[in-house]
């Protein structure tokens, strides 16, 4: 499977490294969310490009990434919270869900990262100032949409999610496909994998 077919096909950011962590595909999303276009950073380690830290601001990105030991040991990679340093130097926290991309052998996988930024709570920004842990909140989807998303999880029809939130079946499908939208889902079972594995929806 060719890694950079998937990193381009999407427009939120996204970008794909080796098991060395050498950044082998980069996205116009991930361009416009960091300020580096792909010539300055194919090739380099990502966490010289991005600087990945948790939440805490502990340092996550670095030789001894846990999500590439995790690649290389075939175990299934989880969604997770990081904040990255864009090209002006700022922190922005993005919800990141990895997956594997298999090679001929273990040294040509490829780990393809897509990234969902998120907006800091109290000043509404992708970025936080330093020293920052305040929550954050997902911009792409509103508080009706996540509360459509968790019907939807539940195994909620439309009828059902109409009724219960006493709307109209058309508002439902509407907003339904909204939700496939911001999440580049192709199904609502999609959208709401993606959403678990987001952190959006418990």
């Amino acid at each position: 499977m060719d890694y950079e077919p998937i990193v381009t096909s999407t427009a939120s950011p996204a970008f794909a490294i080796d098991t060395a962590g050498r950044i082998l595909a980069w996205n116009p999303g991930a361009e416009q969310l960091f300020g580096y276009p792909a010539s300055k950073v194919l090739g380099r380690f990502c966490w010289e490009a991005v600087q990945g830290q948790d939440v805490y601001r502990n340092l996550y990105c670095g030789p001894h990434c846990p999500l590439i030991e995790m690649a290389r040991n075939r175990q299934a990679i989880h969604g997770c919270e990081v904040i990255y340093r864009n090209a002006e130097g700022k922190t922005v926290r993005v919800s990141v869900n990895s997956f594997i991309v298999p090679g001929a052998s273990p040294a040509e996988m490829a780990i393809v990262h897509f990234l969902l930024p998120v907006l800091h709570k109290e000043t509404g920004e992708t970025h936080c100032p330093d020293g920052d842990r305040a929550e954050a909140t997902n911009p792409l989807l509103t508080e009706r949409q996540l509360q459509i998303l968790r019907l939807l999880a539940r195994g909620e029809t439309t009828r059902d999610i109409s009724r219960e939130l006493r709307i109209s079946t058309g508002t439902v499908r509407n907003h339904s496909g909204k939700i496939l939208q911001s999440l580049q889902a192709h199904t609502r079972l999609h959208a709401v994998a993606t959403a678990r594995a987001l952190h959006l929806i418990g």
